[in-house]
């Protein structure tokens, strides 16, 4: 810790540094996924789109949001005159990696800097940030996505919005809506919503009324086979713990909204309709019709997908957090660490803060939560993990918190988040009795969510349950503390 201390003003550079070391290192000893020469499955279509644009057989109403960089691509290689086959795709996500995850890292610690944290503080906000499964295993391993590069926009336009650069943030964001279309969702809110929420006081009848509605919802889905997954290795809603799941899913979906049912409405519509806020609306409204209407001009043979079906945009996140009991949950502390815990813990106050910074912030966190965070595809959230943290450490900033509690939560992350993990087996992956394949396949998909294993679920919620008790003994003084404050 003193020579954290002594070198923290170097720190701006110095985690884009250890960042870049960290990608090179994976790139060129790391594992890659083998699956398609390298692409994966969803890096296959991106290829396509990289190397036919609007003529690509991939191209429809889904990939046309992922088009942003297989074109940056394609543009490059055109002036540098390279072919565009799997080997040089798959080196151009490196690169654009090595360049967006080390410009992340310097915002992030500029945005810590901004907010005044101490040096405790800081560390601890790069390891619940960085320290995890999806930055440093997920991201050079499967390069031919789009997470890390929606995870380091993300941290940008936070910075860009602190810094007052609207025009700046909003242009970033429409440049997102074609790379992880939640990125405009961020941006736009921040821009619509600044002022804090006015709240009254909350009925507890409210809560246990939205958690009885949603576990009607999930019931009658399940009667309806709405429920089924039919996504090929797939882990299928087991019914025998139906109950228990959608309970837990149906907390969650209520926890996530709501805090809107104890806004003051009256004094929101005042402020939504005042006239400085009308004319935001109205500059928002241009920025939706012309990413709408780029998307429909890109989708030149107005091809539908699967993926944006009513069943699938409405209850898919239903299905996957409901295969197991408390599998997002699982899921995303497998993803992204022990910040699941914390955030679990210091919920309320986090809502204080996230409030505090903008209304925005806290709209958009919500609603994505709810309508994806529920489900158990935790990579499906990577981009709000920045905007989830910032607000927590100003929490966070306010307790005392030793350097052996931040060693531990250092080591949690790095045991949890499997970096020492092979991913890739010679052996052949077996289909258990569920539809989901065996090891050595589940070193990586046990930390997709809805391609977790029976087994690899039972195995991690045992890890779980472990980290939970000694994450809540570390915290339980300052947690009393916190709140009588």
């Amino acid at each position: 810790m003193h020579f954290f201390l002594s070198k923290e003003k170097y720190l701006k550079y110095f985690l884009p540094i250890v960042l870049f070391v960290w990608g090179l290192f994976q790139v060129f000893f790391g594992e890659q996924i083998v699956a398609n020469q390298g692409l994966g499955w969803d890096g296959f279509r991106y290829a396509s789109l990289t190397q036919y644009l609007t003529e690509s057989p991939e191209l429809d109403n889904y990939t046309v949001y992922r088009i942003f960089l297989p074109a940056l691509i394609n543009l490059i290689s055109t002036v540098f005159s390279f072919t565009i086959s799997a080997k040089n795709i798959i080196v151009s996500f490196h690169i654009i990696h090595l360049i967006l995850l080390p410009i992340s890292g310097y915002f992030f610690v500029s945005i810590m800097e901004h907010y005044n944290l101490k040096s405790q503080t800081k560390l601890l906000g790069i390891i619940l940030c960085y320290i995890n499964f999806a930055i440093l295993k997920f991201t050079h391993y499967y390069p031919v996505m789009m997470d890390s590069v929606a995870f380091s926009l993300a941290i940008i336009i936070f910075y860009l919005f602190l810094k007052q650069k609207t025009f700046d943030y909003m242009l970033l964001g429409c440049i997102g809506a074609f790379i992880f279309p939640t990125l405009f969702l961020q941006a736009l809110f921040l821009f619509l919503f600044s002022k804090p929420f006015e709240f009254k006081s909350k009925k507890l009848i409210i809560f246990i009324s939205l958690t009885v509605f949603f576990i009607l919802i999930q019931y009658v889905l399940l009667k309806s086979n709405m429920l089924n997954n039919d996504v090929l290795y797939s882990l299928k809603v087991q019914e025998n713990y139906f109950f228990i799941s959608a309970l837990i899913t149906a907390v969650l979906s209520t926890f996530f909204i709501y805090v809107f049912f104890s806004v003051n409405v009256k004094s929101f519509l005042v402020e939504i309709f005042s006239k400085k806020n009308v004319s935001k609306i109205v500059v928002a409204m241009l920025f939706i019709i012309v990413v709408a209407l780029v998307a429909v001009l890109l989708n030149v043979h107005e091809k539908k997908s699967e993926y944006l079906s009513f069943t699938l945009i409405l209850f898919k996140f239903f299905i996957t957090g409901n295969t197991m009991p408390g599998i997002s949950v699982v899921a995303h502390t497998t993803y992204f660490g022990v910040v699941v815990f914390i955030m679990v813990l210091f919920w309320k106050s986090w809502l204080v803060e996230a409030n505090n910074i903008s209304s925005g912030l806290l709209i958009v966190c919500l609603l994505i939560l709810f309508k994806v965070g529920i489900g158990s595809e935790s990579r499906a959230i990577i981009n709000i993990l920045p905007f989830l943290i910032f607000p927590l450490l100003l929490v966070l900033n306010k307790l005392n918190i030793n350097f052996t509690s931040i060693l531990f939560l250092f080591l949690s992350n790095v045991f949890i988040s499997k970096i020492w993990l092979k991913l890739n087996g010679e052996a052949t992956c077996e289909i258990d009795q569920y539809g989901t394949l065996g090891f050595p396949c589940q070193a990586f998909l046990m930390h997709l969510g809805p391609w977790m294993s029976y087994n690899a679920y039972w195995l991690q919620l045992i890890f779980f349950f472990i980290f939970a008790i000694i994450i809540l003994l570390i915290f339980r003084k300052k947690i009393f503390t916190h709140g009588k404050q």
